[in-house]
């Protein structure tokens, strides 16, 4: 008489390589998002800054002027742009205003506000 197969004969083993083979791709997927994220082209991120500081302006910033300050240092860097640049820009940064998110994040107060203290954005906001 055979014994019984060791994946049979070891149950908590089999469940351990189960789960580890079911875990391990998310957890590659979720450490090669932020690198899928930096694959955002400059215009494209300036243009969805731009859209997204309107977005803050309208609906959260009350009698604050610094959103509008920002979306306006912005609107000058693209001036700068060539006319592909320029448009991918304007595209991303309707985009932006119109759905209020910022590369994919819905924007509220709070993240509004968050989104002017990042230090690539200081000179925007200075």
């Amino acid at each position: 008489m055979q014994p019984p197969p060791t994946a049979f004969r070891f149950p908590l083993r089999r469940a351990i390589a189960v789960t580890l083979v079911l875990l391990v791709p998310v957890g590659l997927f979720g450490a090669l998002r932020p690198a899928a994220a930096q694959l955002v082209s400059e215009p494209t991120r300036l243009g969805s800054f731009a859209g997204a500081m309107r977005y803050c302006e309208e609906r959260h910033a009350g009698s604050e002027r610094r959103y509008r300050h920002a979306r306006l240092r912005v609107a000058e860097a693209l001036d700068g742009m060539d006319r592909g640049e320029r448009i991918r820009a304007l595209a991303a940064r309707d985009r932006a205003y119109e759905r209020g998110q910022f590369l994919g994040e819905s924007l509220d107060g709070r993240s509004c506000r968050e989104l002017l203290k990042l230090s690539e954005w200081k000179a925007f906001t200075d």
